[in-house]
């Protein structure tokens, strides 16, 4: 063998591939030029070691190493990391929230707006006054500056009356695909849902004051936090939430200097106030996506929201959530049908993939319709994909199986750390507030992937934060159904899932979703060398011993053959 062919890196240890031969494992790879060269034995990887330039890591006994693992849906650059560095706050209390931005404004009398994420919507909802008007109430503590408070999924916001006012919504303005609560005299109270959300955020606050550099130092965050929790590949679906396409530069530069060390796939969201502009909003991403397409980068995926989240009943359901408003009986349907299939159809067209939000049945029927409708006006297969489909019906997993259809499964969310009493108590209030059975029966996985359908990982963070969705947290939960150190009983367990069947969905599945998996997602002879060693070794793990995946940890993490992050 020559010098030219001899590995920069040779590695020993348990290793599961994400392949089918061999039962998904082998002992050793080297790694040459960025790129696996050999997978297969030690002494088959020991011949490709030049004793003066090859790095050798033995983690014999030491633990497991498995492909670079996937983020399937999340919002760490879009939304996360940037808020984060905003004037903003995480709290779920809303009275604390207010207490905050007083303190806030003493430090910084300049201010010009102020975000904070996680009030508890379901504690405010249930002790809501109809007769007082909260806009005016936060108004109060933050006179003349936009405040947005949003809930801790993001669908749900308290604004003041500076936010309402510039947004237009003070003065009646309507929007579409969301909703605007009103006190019992009329008024908006400061409560809106979904769309609206949106709206007042594009519309009152000023971002751009931010500047470049915020932009920037956020991008190096969430890559240097997902690299943190396993990641080596990232679906970005939120992107233009906050700010349009302000990220694309920064994320093209990082690839190019490179220090974007993740695979990095992006969304960019048509809102359904801009219903009369999906084709011109779709050209826009198109051109857009071109001009800053790079080789990690891959902004040309479009984004819809279909409904709003089923826990706050603006979920898109075909029954009726019981004792609902009028024109609220099913929640939130934020796209008409029709609407769905024209967008979709002429997205697939141009070549460009969709991924929905659907959290209902009704939005999940709904955007699959479109789905298979779209197949016609599109001359190669286009991997359009669903998220979170907390309640779709066996008869759509069925349809999603048949028409290769992907799905982003909050696998996380499987999580429970109420003591049985509670959940009995829950259970009783959930079916005066539900149609019976969605509660308990919710974000189906084992359903999916028995019927064939590539089910990737899925965080949705910032949105499960208070379990960080890092990898070995999410194999704990989508085999247990509780959370990490909780005592708490197993939630829908028909649902939950083997470690390799976890596994597959955060490798191989992440990286067809992202339609790279010709380059990575496994560990195989001619793919990037993207991998993760752990200090433990939990493949076999049964019974009590899964309750204790957690504690594995991270020592290192892989990207086309460098290091990017040690633990």
């Amino acid at each position: 063998m020559s010098n030219e062919t001899k590995a920069d890196l040779v590695v020993y240890g348990k290793i599961y591939t994400a392949e089918k031969e061999n039962d998904g494992l082998c002992d050793a790879f080297a790694v040459k030029d960025g790129k696996f060269i050999y997978v297969g034995d030690k002494a088959g990887a020991a011949a490709f070691i030049d004793e003066c330039k090859t790095k050798v890591i033995d983690n014999t006994d030491k633990g497991l190493i498995i492909p670079g693992c996937t983020e399937g849906h999340g919002h760490f650059i879009g939304i996360d990391a940037l808020v984060r560095m905003m004037p903003a706050y995480f709290e779920s209390d809303y009275k604390k929230v207010l207490d905050v931005i007083s303190e806030k404004l003493k430090e910084d009398p300049n201010m010009k707006f102020f975000m904070s994420w996680g009030f508890d919507y379901q504690t405010f909802v249930q002790n809501i006054d109809k007769d007082k008007c909260y806009a005016e109430e936060i108004e109060a503590v933050a006179p003349g500056i936009p405040v947005v408070m949003f809930d801790a999924s993001g669908h749900q916001a308290l604004c003041n009356t500076t936010a309402l006012k510039k947004a237009g919504i003070a003065d009646g303005q309507k929007v579409r695909g969301g909703n605007i609560y009103l006190t019992n005299s009329g008024v908006p109270n400061g409560l809106l849902s979904d769309e609206v959300v949106c709206f007042v955020v594009g519309n009152a606050i000023d971002l751009s004051s931010l500047g470049p550099e915020t932009f920037e130092t956020a991008c190096k965050s969430a890559i240097a936090t997902l690299n943190q929790r396993g990641f080596t590949n990232y679906y970005d679906c939120y992107i233009n939430f906050i700010g349009d396409v302000d990220f694309y530069p920064c994320i093209k530069e990082m690839d190019e200097n490179g220090t974007l060390n993740c695979n990095v796939t992006s969304t960019y969201t048509i809102r359904s106030y801009e219903s009369d502009k999906t084709q011109e909003k779709t050209d826009y991403l198109i051109e857009q996506g071109e001009k800053y397409k790079s080789e990690h980068f891959n902004p040309l995926h479009l984004k819809l929201f279909a409904d709003g989240v089923v826990e706050a009943r603006t979920g898109w359901l075909l029954d009726e959530y019981p004792g609902a408003e009028p024109g609220q009986e099913h929640g939130n349907m934020v796209w008409k049908p029709e609407e769905l299939k024209k967008i979709v159809a002429y997205a697939n067209s141009k070549g460009i993939p969709v991924h929905t939000h659907t959290f209902g049945d009704a939005a999940c029927k709904a955007v699959i319709d479109a789905y298979i409708y779209g197949e016609e006006f599109s001359d190669k297969h286009i991997h359009n994909s669903l998220a979170h489909v907390r309640n779709i019906t066996d008869e759509d997993i069925e349809r999603c199986g048949a028409h290769n259809i992907g799905i982003a499964e909050n696998l996380i969310w499987h999580a429970m750390d109420m003591p049985e009493e509670q959940w009995k108590e829950t259970l009783e209030l959930a079916n005066a507030t539900f149609p019976a059975g969605i509660f308990e029966n919710g974000y189906p996985m084992k359903s999916l992937i028995d019927k064939g359908i590539i089910v990737t990982s899925s965080t949705d963070a910032p949105c499960a934060e208070a379990l960080e969705g890092n990898i070995l947290n999410i194999i704990e939960v989508s085999v247990t159904g509780q959370s990490p150190e909780e005592e708490g009983i197993p939630y829908n367990t028909k649902e939950l899932l083997s470690i390799r069947e976890v596994l597959e969905c955060l490798t191989i599945n992440g990286a067809r979703q992202l339609e790279i998996d010709d380059k990575c997602g496994s560990i195989k002879q001619g793919k990037n060398a993207d991998f993760v060693i752990l200090d433990k070794d939990f493949l076999d793990y049964q019974g009590e011993e899964l309750r204790t995946i957690h504690n594995t940890k991270i020592k290192s993490v892989y990207f086309e053959g460098n290091e990017v992050y040690s633990g």
